[in-house]
């Protein structure tokens, strides 16, 4: 049994995205992360294709804003994403970690765009990864 089976979490991680994935945001709020002194409220961002969650940090919120168009995440339902698995550098030692980019990555995007939803095929719940 791997780790995520025997100990699920409502959360995504970077081990969920091993195939970027597109997604199509339905809600964006806010809720509390951690446990006990650690707890902390953070924005996370809810999807039609999974029911787990994107915690945000600041690397993705502005990712999102810049696909969307919008600075105001209560603008962001509809706009679709893509999540994907990359190599980070934090606190000194080389992490996995999500990112978010436009559908077919940066270098297909031609600016802020239309709130679509994600194709058919793409978004077929038996093809998630998580």
């Amino acid at each position: 049994m791997r780790e995520s089976q025997a100990f699920p979490s409502n959360w995504m991680k970077a081990a969920d995205a091993q195939e970027p994935t597109p997604l199509t945001i339905t809600a964006v709020g806010s809720d509390t992360v951690g446990q006990g002194a650690e707890a902390e409220v953070k924005r996370v961002v809810c999807f039609k294709e999974t029911e787990k969650e994107l915690i945000l940090n600041k690397t993705n919120w502005k990712a999102i804003a810049k696909i969307s168009g919008q600075d105001d995440d209560d603008k962001w339902v509809g706009v679709c994403i893509e999540v994907f698995k990359t190599v980070v550098e934090y606190k000194g030692d080389h992490v996995d970690a999500l990112r978010v980019r436009p559908p077919g990555g940066w270098e297909a995007w031609n600016g802020p765009g239309e709130k679509q939803e994600v194709g058919k095929a793409a978004a077929a719940d038996s093809d998630l990864p998580f």
